[in-house]
C-alpha cells in the first residue's frame, strides 16, 4: 500500500468518523442515528468505495483486530515522580492484514497516517524517538533485575518524602547497594515514561490484553519486564531503544493470543 499521513483537529477526525458510521481511534461513539452533512459509504460497501485513503484508513482502523495504544509522558529532569508531564502524547495502532492505521496526538493537533506493516517498527521507534534517545542508541549497562515490590513501593516512598519506607523495603530483600541506588534512580532520574496496552483475540475469539512499561532515563531508554524468580515478582530493567518497541509488542501480542500473531 501506498503510506501517507494527514494532519486534523480531534474535531474533523470525529466529524469524518461520524459520517463513515465509525467510531473514532480514541473511541468516540457514533450517535445513534445522527449524522451531519452528506452521509459517507457505510462501512459494509467495502473498501473500494472508499476514495479517499484517509477515509479508508479510519474503517480499518475501526475493525482491525490487533490493537497497540501507547502512552508517553515527558517530564522535566529532577521532577518529581508525581509531578505533572511536559508533553503527553497518545497513540493508536490498529493493526489489519498488511495494513497499519497510527493516529497519534499531542495537544489539539491529530496525525492520521496509514502504511504497510513493514513500516511499522520505524513509525513505533519514531514515537519514542525524543531528543537525546535517537533510534539507535541503546543505553549502556546491563539488565538488572529487582523485586516487584521494591519498584512500586519505592515511587510511593517518594512521592510521600517517606525515606524510611524505600529502606524497609530494601531491607526485606537484603538488596546491595547498587540495587538500591538503581531502584531509587528508576524514579528520580526518569525524564519519560511510555506505556503501551496491547489487544487481540486469542484463537477461541477471546480478547487478551497485553501490557508494556518503558522509562526513559537520561542516558536512554529501559524496557521493564515481569518475571518470577523463585516465587517473587521481579521486575527485570533492561536497556533498550526505541526500534526495540514493535519487537517487544509483537512478542507480548504473541503470548496474549497464544501464538496466533505473525509478523
Amino acid at each position: 500500500m501506498t503510506p501517507g499521513r494527514r494532519l486534523l483537529t480531534r474535531r474533523e477526525v470525529e466529524g469524518r468518523c461520524r459520517l463513515l458510521g465509525v467510531p473514532a481511534p480514541w473511541g468516540a461513539p457514533v450517535p445513534g442515528g445522527e449524522r451531519s452533512g452528506t452521509p459517507g459509504p457505510p462501512v459494509a460497501a467495502g473498501d473500494e468505495a472508499l476514495d479517499d485513503p484517509l477515509d479508508l484508513a479510519l474503517v480499518r482502523s475501526a475493525r482491525a483486530p490487533v490493537h497497540l495504544d501507547l502512552d508517553l509522558a515527558l517530564r522535566s529532569p529532577g521532577a518529581r515522580p508525581d509531578a505533572a508531564p511536559l508533553v503527553q502524547l497518545h497513540a493508536w495502532h490498529r493493526w489489519e492484514g498488511r495494513a497499519v492505521t497510527a493516529t497519534a496526538t499531542v495537544g489539539g493537533r491529530v496525525e492520521v497516517g496509514w502504511f504497510g506493516i513493514e513500516r511499522w517498527a520505524g513509525e513505533l521507534a519514531r514515537a519514542l524517538s525524543v531528543p537525546g534517545s535517537e533510534p539507535g542508541e541503546r543505553a549502556p549497562g546491563a539488565a538488572l533485575e529487582l523485586p516487584h515490590d521494591v519498584v512500586v513501593g519505592v515511587g510511593e516512598a517518594l512521592a510521600t518524602d517517606r525515606p524510611d519506607l524505600t529502606a524497609a523495603l530494601c531491607d526485606r530483600h537484603d538488596l546491595d547497594a547498587a540495587s538500591r541506588a538503581a531502584a531509587v534512580r528508576l524514579h528520580t532520574a526518569a525524564r519519560g515514561r511510555a506505556r503501551v496496552v496491547t489487544t487481540a483475540r486469542d484463537p477461541r475469539g477471546a480478547p487478551r490484553v497485553g501490557l508494556l512499561s518503558w522509562v526513559l532515563l537520561e542516558d536512554g531508554w529501559r524496557r521493564l519486564e515481569p518475571v518470577l524468580r523463585a516465587s517473587t515478582p521481579t521486575v527485570r530493567v533492561v536497556p533498550a531503544t526505541p526500534r526495540d518497541l514493535a519487537a517487544h509488542a509483537v512478542r507480548t501480542l504473541r503470548v496474549v493470543t497464544a501464538n496466533g500473531v505473525a509478523a
